[in-house]
């Protein structure tokens, strides 16, 4: 990671925007019916994080599910027949038939590498934002001597603050200075747009509905269309794990049931 993402990690913007998206895309799925001590969180967060877990009985815990990351032995369909599961003070090597792998999606890659990609995106839109609001407060820049620094930056704080401010001299010349228009433009709406569009495609894979136009401005095969493609983005989740789901409920006889709760076909648009 670069020192640019680092510096946009660190930021209040970033931090506010990751919060929120990864919030949403835990919220995506709930997993019921979970033997006791397990909470569908913890399946969600290490495959959020990680892109893969484990689920298994434990002889000390009884049934747990962990981050897990494939070893080096796999079959011939390249796929791993040991796993390397680790939690809070419990760290070992399970064969892949002691239990069943959890994917995130086909390819087990984390959610969070998205989230933090968009997140940085608009975190930088929302920073020049703010910035281009405030540059319309003073799109011009002053050129003046030692002598006159002092009351130039105390009359940038007032215009700043939203004060008038008006500085009386005897001895002053307007030739003490020089004042050039920057000629500052405003995009304080066209960056809104961006924003919207960057946020309809993190919706659009949470499998969430971003139609933003007014019904009216729609019609029926964009609305189906839209649909169909969020419920796709979404679908590439959820069949990893309702596989995994019917995987453990035949190894360990339980009744476990995963729930797609961004469901769009029951949610669809009226127009």
């Amino acid at each position: 990671m670069g020192k640019r993402s680092q510096n946009i990690e660190s930021c209040h913007e970033f931090n506010l925007l990751y919060t929120r998206y990864k919030l949403l895309a835990l919220d995506c799925f709930e997993w019921v019916n979970l033997p006791n001590g397990l909470e569908s969180r913890y399946i969600e967060t290490s495959l959020y994080k990680n892109g893969e877990c484990f689920f298994y009985e434990d002889k000390l815990n009884g049934f747990i599910v962990l981050p897990s990351s494939p070893s080096n032995k796999v079959n011939v369909y390249n796929e791993p027949t040991k796993v390397y599961v680790s939690g809070y003070m419990l760290s070992e090597h399970k064969n892949i038939d002691d239990g069943c792998r959890i994917l995130n999606n086909d390819l087990a890659t984390s959610t969070d590498i998205y989230v933090r990609e968009y997140a940085r995106k608009m975190s930088e839109v929302e920073i020049a934002i703010k910035a281009n609001v405030k540059q319309q407060k003073y799109p011009f820049m002053i050129k003046c001597d030692k002598t006159n620094e002092f009351s130039m930056r105390n009359l940038f704080k007032n215009i700043s603050d939203g004060d008038p401010a008006i500085y009386y001299s005897k001895n002053y010349s307007m030739g003490d200075m020089s004042v050039f228009n920057l000629n500052v433009p405003y995009v304080v709406d066209k960056l809104t747009q961006y924003k919207v569009e960057l946020e309809n495609e993190i919706l659009s894979f949470f499998g969430l509905n971003n139609a933003r136009q007014k019904r009216e401005r729609m019609i029926v095969d964009e609305v189906n269309a839209n649909n169909d493609f969020i419920d796709r983005n979404i679908e590439l989740m959820y069949k990893t794990r309702l596989k995994a789901c019917e995987k453990i409920n035949k190894k360990f006889n339980l009744n476990i049931q995963v729930i797609k709760k961004n469901n769009v076909k029951e949610s669809l648009v009226e127009v």
